[in-house]
């Protein structure tokens, strides 16, 4: 079974600043998708920030990740 998530684009109308989360991914995926979005967009600099939303059960922990 497959896990499931959601990322979330943001983008700041008055400075251009872009940002995204991601939700519900057990944390190694977690990482490597925040990885691949970071290549993939260029985002030179970028932060991650780490937050454990709890026991997903199963499969070890979920995380929320804003890249930014």
């Amino acid at each position: 079974m497959s896990a499931q998530g959601s990322i979330q684009v943001f983008i700041d109308e008055e400075t251009g600043e872009m940002w995204f989360e991601i939700d519900g991914l057990p944390d190694k995926l977690c990482e490597n998708t925040a990885a691949a979005l970071i290549e993939g967009f260029k985002m030179q600099g970028a932060t991650v920030k780490k937050t454990n939303v709890g026991n997903a059960g199963g499969d070890g922990q979920k995380r929320t990740q804003s890249i930014g």
